[in-house]
């Protein structure tokens, strides 16, 4: 699984190129620590370091759902030239920004995120979650009271993304998403509802072709997630 890892598409050119490699690297889109503005402990490359000793561990988790050796094919074509697009969002004003963009606004709050997420469940959730280069936050506030959202998703060929929803404290919200997924896709979501926040988030899927999804919830004090 090691040489997995190693697998890389002819590397394009420009800027956006440039921030997916710095966001890999565990910085932001201009090439500063995405861990800590201040220069401390980097955070996120701690992050995939612990996902990355996962994915390497022996034996391999088999999934029930899945084939093992249709997972490896899919980790070895993952690209990182494969840059991730925002979800489409209509229905409410919802906050939504890159990940180089969002590590750059709010890294305290994806901070504490990424510290509370759980295990991940196998090597293969591990290695979207080590190896990452682009991906999106979504943030439903105030602004979202008592509505559903609709958020349209299309993972592009290759990529290897993460997604975060932030529901922010109180806020009574629903998410309806339609992800249709390119053949090899490989991205990791995160919920993250916030205290007293009451949230919902419905995915219906259209694939062309395999792909890989994984998804947790982290619940703050009094919050509720269907």
């Amino acid at each position: 699984m090691q040489e997995m890892q190693k697998t890389a598409a002819q590397k394009p050119k420009g800027p956006e190129y440039k921030k997916a490699m710095n966001l890999a690297n565990g910085k932001t889109a201009s090439g500063a620590d995405a861990g800590n503005a201040t220069g401390n402990e980097n955070w996120l490359s701690a992050y995939r370091q612990k996902n990355r000793e996962i994915f390497e561990s022996r034996p391999v988790k088999k999934s029930k759902y899945t084939s093992i050796t249709k997972l490896e094919e899919m980790l070895k074509g993952a690209q990182a030239k494969a840059l991730q697009q925002v979800p489409e969002l209509s229905g409410a004003k919802v906050a939504v920004m890159g990940f180089a963009q969002a590590l750059e606004e709010m890294p305290r709050l994806l901070e504490e995120i990424f510290s509370r997420e759980e295990r991940a469940k196998d090597q293969f959730e591990a290695f979207v979650n080590a190896n990452f280069a682009t991906g999106f936050v979504v943030v439903l506030g105030k602004e979202c009271e008592g509505k559903t959202v609709e958020a349209g998703l299309k993972l592009r060929q290759g990529v290897c993304a993460k997604g975060i929803f932030i529901f922010e404290k109180g806020v009574n919200a629903t998410v309806f998403a339609r992800v249709f997924g390119a053949e090899g896709a490989l991205y990791s979501e995160t919920v993250f509802v916030q205290d007293g926040a009451s949230a919902g988030l419905v995915r219906m899927h259209s694939a062309q072709g395999k792909m890989i999804t994984y998804q947790q919830c982290i619940l703050g004090k009094d919050a509720r997630f269907a």
